[in-house]
């Protein structure tokens, strides 16, 4: 083959080469769509609460238990979610399938106890206030619902012993000063009552309704 023959076909084959001739294209891989983990369906269920958007927040919740159905937590956030929709039963059985989960977590313990308490159930409440208290003492929120269910229960001594240590350990827990507040009325301590009343309200309470409870509260001492 003629020199000039030879080198025109060698500039076809790399002019071919060059424009990918002949090749199959490469195909660019479909992306993976990113699954979330637990923390991030944990933190964006958190956020919906925070909101009070219970209905978003089980969902999450939910989404969270089917990446690892034995976070505690989630079972946690799902009685938290049902409560704000006044769905005690179901709160109920959250908290104790995270407690199986997890015997030790204490703030299922508190939550628990919290709606034994709506639902006046003052025994139940009581006992998972004091295990929430044996797990974490320094937990200001157990300590000023257990001395609300003590007033429930007429137990006033050992209800000022709950919010003072509650106010100890939060000193800006307005519920506390509140409750505390009602307490004291009821046993005619009124300047008391009246210091504590303002401080509530100071921490952001509504002073009507603390007020028109403290007189309450004045009433029920005078009633025969």
């Amino acid at each position: 083959m003629p020199v000039s023959a030879l080198l025109l076909a060698m500039a076809i084959l790399i002019l071919l080469s060059a424009c990918g001739g002949g090749e199959t294209p490469t195909r660019t891989p479909t992306p993976t769509p990113h699954l979330l983990s637990v923390q991030e369906h944990m933190q964006r269920a958190d956020a919906f609460l925070e909101n009070s958007q219970p209905g978003a927040a089980l969902r999450e919740y939910r989404s969270a238990l089917r990446v690892d159905n034995q976070y505690a937590p989630a079972r946690l956030g799902l009685g938290k979610a049902h409560a704000m929709r006044s769905e005690f039963e179901l709160a109920l059985d959250e908290y104790r399938r995270a407690l199986r989960i997890d015997p030790g977590l204490a703030e299922a313990y508190f939550e628990r106890g919290k709606v034994y308490g709506t639902q006046a159930k003052l025994t139940p409440a009581i006992r998972d206030f004091d295990k929430a208290i044996e797990l974490d003492p320094d937990n200001a929120a157990a300590h000023n619902s257990r001395g609300f269910a003590f007033v429930a229960q007429g137990k006033t001594e050992e209800a000022l012993t709950d919010f003072d240590k509650a106010i100890e350990l939060d000193p800006e827990l307005a519920h506390a000063y509140a409750n505390r507040a009602f307490t004291y009325a009821a046993l005619g301590k009124d300047a008391n009552a009246e210091s504590d009343a303002e401080r509530a309200i100071e921490l952001g309470l509504n002073r009507n309704e603390v007020m028109d409870q403290l007189e309450k509260m004045r009433s029920s001492r005078q009633a025969p």
